[in-house]
């Protein structure tokens, strides 16, 4: 089964969900395949669960989270993970990342 699709098509259906669902529909599906990502990964510490499921899960919630972020501010997401990772160089600088 061939799953590519080009940069036209996911556009039109990403511009289709965003447009077209309700930002609660959208919502609520973002937090339903978080659950399930969550769920697979708990999964995978406690019963090791299969690769492929995670990567599943994992895209899942990339489509979804792309649907409801596109309701803010590019830039201010982007300010917010720019923080976070200064603040997570910081501490492997001063080497509070350590092996448990």
């Amino acid at each position: 089964m061939n799953h590519v699709i080009s940069k036209e098509e996911k556009d039109s259906v990403y511009s289709y969900m965003i447009k077209n669902n309700d930002k609660n529909y959208n919502t609520l599906k973002l937090i339903e395949e978080l659950g399930e990502l969550a769920t697979i990964l708990t999964q995978s510490l406690t019963k090791g669960a299969e690769p492929t499921k995670i990567i599943e899960e994992i895209g899942d919630v990339k489509m979804r989270l792309k649907v409801v972020e596109a309701r803010y501010p590019a830039e201010l997401i982007q300010r917010r993970i720019d923080f976070k990772l200064k603040k997570n160089l910081k501490y492997l600088k001063q080497e509070k990342y350590k092996d448990i």
